[in-house]
């Protein structure tokens, strides 16, 4: 994989803390993470992209779909994230 940077308008859109083994780390949530793979899917191997699609679609019911569209509005070719969504997702 490699590094994508956004900019500093969207970087802490979806950024959450987590205690993870007593060490609180700051991490993206749910929502924010299927945003960044709808925009990066051309970025990586089919197979995988797939996978992860299929573990969305699971888990559908426990997102909040309203931060989902909030995020989506925010980016760059929000149209084609959206599309992207309802098309792969939904």
């Amino acid at each position: 994989m490699r590094q994508i940077y956004v900019k500093d308008d969207v970087f802490p859109l979806g950024i959450e803390e987590k205690d993870i083994d007593g060490v609180m780390v700051r991490i993206y949530d749910k929502e924010r993470m299927l945003i960044e793979l709808l925009r990066n899917k051309n970025k990586m191997p089919y197979d995988l992209y797939k996978e992860i699609i299929v573990s969305y679609r699971e888990m559908i019911m426990n997102l909040e779909i309203w931060r989902i569209q909030e995020y989506t509005a925010v980016f760059p070719k929000s149209k084609m994230i959206a599309k992207a969504l309802d098309e792969e997702v939904m």
